[in-house]
């Protein structure tokens, strides 16, 4: 056959026989090559990996969640303060409000793709469910910016009123729901088209100022945390009646719910804790010290990670609640999402 310049010529060279005197021998062999073709077949198993905004050194920290082990320290935009995953685990972003910018990091390969800037002071991000946009909370301009992940674009935005704070995207995409400052006691619902265009739709409003917000898995219900009086609630999302307002510490800061929406998980801030309530009921399970002023919390695969910022870590506690781990990640970790890497 002709081959091509360079090429190298192959000699087809007669098959190896291998004669195998017992059923024994045979048997080992076969079982061997099974489980070489298995392993071959096999996909790999994916890694869950955690990224951390440390705002003292202008890093996005990611660890393996299984390990322990910092895998890259990543250089983004001074100031990183929260950070979300895109829901298959590929994107990654950061926001940096001294800088003005949002950095989205390939959460694969530990790499910055794309920096977005010209915001006055973009605060929270959350991705839509099928990760085709985000939506970025800009307190200065108080505005909701909708950034296309495709294009890598900023694709538009919306005046949502004064000091937009955090961003809550429900499970199916349509609702998105953002909180504001220490005087605001509301909370803008704004209606999201598939499209990435966004109007609004109206407030809820009931037991204080908002700060934290998050949906349940299922949708029905939307979780907050107050600026003032130790408490948090959870409205309807249907209706956006409060249903639930529970005292739960001194400084309830962030909150994150489990895959089935069983358990909401919060960082008193004041207290130096997580707690843990029964979505149902909003009862007290388990609390459990974990350092000064712990900010934000993320839940996945039955582990929560929270960021401890005097601690310059992470604490890493199991299902029950109880501590892990610690991983060192510098100076004022703050923001914090986990991925499920393909």
């Amino acid at each position: 056959m002709k081959t091509s310049r360079g090429a190298t010529s192959v000699r087809t060279l007669p098959p190896v026989v291998f004669r195998l005197r017992t059923p024994i021998a045979a048997g080992l062999l076969l079982a061997v090559l099974a489980a070489g073709a298995a392993r071959a077949g096999e996909a790999r198993p994916a890694s869950v990996r955690a990224f951390v905004a440390a705002e003292g050194e202008a890093r996005l920290v990611a660890f393996d969640l299984g390990s322990a082990s910092v895998l890259r320290r990543i250089p983004v935009a001074p100031g990183p303060h929260n950070v979300t995953a895109s829901a298959d685990g590929r994107l990654v972003l950061v926001t940096s409000p001294p800088s003005g910018r949002v950095t989205l990091v390939a959460a694969g390969t530990l790499r910055v793709v794309k920096v977005f800037a010209g915001f006055g002071s973009p605060h929270d991000v959350k991705f839509t469910p099928d990760g085709r946009f985000a939506y970025v909370t800009d307190e200065r301009r108080g505005t909701l910016v909708v950034l296309d992940l495709l294009r890598r674009r900023v694709a538009g935005e919306l005046n949502v009123g004064v000091r937009p704070h955090d961003v809550a995207v429900s499970p199916d995409g349509k609702w998105v729901w953002v909180t504001h400052g220490r005087s605001e006691p509301w909370i803008t619902v704004v209606r999201a088209r598939s499209s990435g265009q966004l109007r609004l739709a109206g407030r809820a409003s009931g037991g204080g100022a908002p700060h934290d917000v998050a949906f349940s898995p299922d949708g029905s219900r939307v979780w907050v945390s107050y600026w003032e009086g130790g408490a948090v609630g959870a409205f309807d999302a249907r209706s956006r009646r409060l249903r639930l307002r529970a005292r739960v510490g001194v400084e309830p800061h962030h909150l994150a719910l489990d895959a089935a929406g069983r358990r909401v998980w919060i960082t008193d801030n004041a207290a130096g804790r997580v707690i843990i309530l029964a979505a149902a009921t909003g009862q007290r399970l388990r609390t459990t010290l974990v350092g000064s002023r712990p900010h934000h919390v993320a839940v996945l695969g039955g582990r929560a990670v929270v960021a401890v910022h005097d601690a310059g870590a992470v604490i890493v506690l199991g299902p029950g609640g109880r501590s892990i781990t610690t991983v060192r990640v510098g100076a004022g970790p703050h923001g914090i999402a986990l991925a499920q890497v393909p």
